[in-house]
């Protein structure tokens, strides 16, 4: 193990990005592309056309850029909305939305 420690310190070549672990980036998926109105209205207790002014009116206040995650203002509005519909538990609409916990947790905060 110390060969291969000391190897990476002789070798000029080394670049640093190359230890550093890939980042995967998730495609986050849109429900209003596959949610009729009926389950839209089920899900987050308001119509679409309510989902979107919401997103309007809030977006210039949510659109932050947080750490790699680029979430879009209508994804995040979502997520509270569920969370406060539903009652669900953040574990289950991190794995819905494709996002951490803290993600999720962070939003509705």
């Amino acid at each position: 193990m110390e060969d291969n420690f000391e190897y990476l310190f002789d070798d000029d070549q080394v670049a640093v990005s190359s230890l550093r672990r890939q980042r995967i980036f998730r495609d986050r998926y849109n429900p209003f592309d596959w949610m009729d109105d009926e389950r839209t209205l089920e899900n987050y207790r308001f119509d679409r056309e309510t989902i979107m002014e919401i997103t309007t009116k809030v977006s210039a206040r949510i659109e932050k850029f947080h750490r790699g995650q680029n979430i879009t203002s209508l994804i995040k509005v979502l997520i509270t909305l569920k969370f406060f519909a539903n009652g669900s538990t953040i574990r289950a609409i991190a794995e819905q939305f494709s996002v951490a916990k803290t993600t999720v947790a962070s939003r509705i905060l």
